[in-house]
């Protein structure tokens, strides 16, 4: 005789018999993250934001990196087998593979680059082994906020007042106020101060959180972070920095619905307060200068103009990392006093060093994390903050030649751990299913 349990109107139907044993059931989300686990999310987006040396030229992410993949490795090796075969992975394992072999086939081969970006990419599968839930997909853009609220606080703490004060009247005064400004401090504070994500990534979020928080203190909250810390990555005097927020705010708008009311009038609030706060010598250093002056040209227009009058010379199969750093490189434009310059773009690096063939790895690459993405975004508040922060990254790529930064760890394995675990098939599941313990079923065994 069975004793059941009836769902739709939360009884049970017949009293059990006496002598029979009671059994309750109870299920669990199989890929369900525990508290330490989050606790580690937490502490790997922070401490990347805080990404200093510590001891033997270790840092500060790199040891809460690898505890963190121990912790995986010991007491989740099913969930790192099942992540390690994810298409993203997969597409990452393929360009690595690629530009290891072409670059055996080039003079002054060099590996080192290419292991420090196998590092980044076994980071991004320790972030995503870590994300497999809502829960904890929440608290790694809670941890982004967290980052970025600290960060900006200290911006505007050291140099606020400095910059508001300071007087430039064209490119090259303001490109002397960033000098003078970042001259005295200390080097850490300044690495700190100079990462372009930590705060553009708390503003993006902040302003995902603005437009779809229902209670109105909620609003204003995130609102305040958004615009707080949209300021305060400007204090560095980076023009990416810029770009990223104008890019990464505009896609998360875009999304959630440009002709929204809210929508509307978020930007109109971000822009002011931007217009009137920022200090005008950011604004003035916000230009790509392409003329020679004194017999010099700006650094990033000579690595542009350098990617395109050498583009014969690497356009097939490149010149090599080795040969880039070497000899190459040095008599080329990229190169620098005694050393050489990056092409301050991730998509020319790839090229300058692998060709077109390598090109088009890591755009596969892109395009993987792309899809990566649910459908419809804009509908649901941890999918669009992830937008934006991948937004982020993205532009960053743009910007920037250092692939192998930690940054690109955390954002491609939030992409890679949600698509595998919360969206497996890009499609939002906002009702139908919850991350809580579902109500145990009562049987009996006769």
């Amino acid at each position: 005789m069975n004793l059941t349990a009836n769902s739709t109107r939360g009884r049970i139907s017949r009293p059990a018999p006496r002598g029979n044993r009671v059994v309750v059931q109870k299920s669990l989300p199989p890929h369900r993250t525990t508290r330490i686990e989050r606790f580690l999310l937490i502490a790997l987006i922070v401490g990347v934001s805080q990404d200093r040396p510590l001891a033997s030229g270790f840092s500060l992410g790199f040891f809460i990196l690898s505890l963190c993949g121990v912790y995986i490795l010991f007491r989740r090796p099913g969930i790192l087998g099942r992540i390690l075969f994810d298409p993203l992975f997969v597409t990452a394992y393929i360009l690595l593979g690629l530009g290891s072999l072409i670059e055996s086939f080039h003079p002054y081969a060099s590996y080192s680059l290419i292991f420090r970006y196998g590092q980044m990419i076994g980071g991004a599968i320790i972030v995503a082994s870590l994300c497999r839930d809502r829960p904890a997909l929440r608290t790694a853009m809670h941890a982004y906020l967290i980052a970025g609220v600290c960060v900006s606080a200290l911006s505007f703490l050291t140099f606020f007042n400095a910059l508001h004060g300071a007087t430039a009247t064209d490119f090259d005064d303001a490109n002397r106020v960033r000098s003078e400004a970042f001259k005295d401090k200390d080097t850490s504070l300044q690495q700190v101060n100079l990462n372009p994500l930590t705060s553009v990534s708390a503003g993006v979020v902040a302003l995902a959180s603005t437009l779809s928080a229902h209670p109105p203190h909620g609003r204003y909250l995130f609102l305040a972070i958004a615009v707080f810390c949209s300021i305060a990555s400007t204090l560095t005097l980076s023009r990416s920095v810029i770009l990223m927020i104008i890019g990464s705010f505009a896609a998360v708008m875009f999304a959630s619905g440009v002709w929204r009311g809210r929508t509307i009038l978020m930007a109109g609030v971000i822009g002011a307060a931007m217009v009137m706060l920022v200090p005008d010598v950011v604004w003035l250093r916000f230009a790509f200068p392409t003329e020679t002056n004194h017999g010099n040209q700006e650094a990033r227009a000579r690595v542009y103009t350098a990617a395109v009058e050498h583009f014969p010379e690497y356009a097939m199969t490149g010149v090599g990392v080795g040969n880039f750093h070497g000899a190459w490189g040095r008599l080329s434009q990229y190169g620098w006093g005694p050393g050489v310059k990056g092409a301050h773009n991730v998509f020319i690096q790839f090229t300058i060093y692998w060709g077109l063939a390598g090109l088009l790895a890591l755009m596969a690459l892109v395009w993987q994390a792309y899809r990566c993405l649910p459908r419809h975004c804009g509908s649901d508040p941890l999918s669009l903050q992830l937008l934006g922060v991948s937004v982020v990254a993205l532009i960053l790529m743009l910007s920037m030649h250092n692939f192998e930064a930690k940054d690109f760890s955390l954002v491609l394995g939030l992409l890679g751990g949600t698509h595998r675990w919360i969206w497996p098939r890009g499609i939002l599941q906002l009702a139908t299913w919850k991350q809580r313990v579902p109500r145990p079923t009562i049987s009996s065994v006769s």
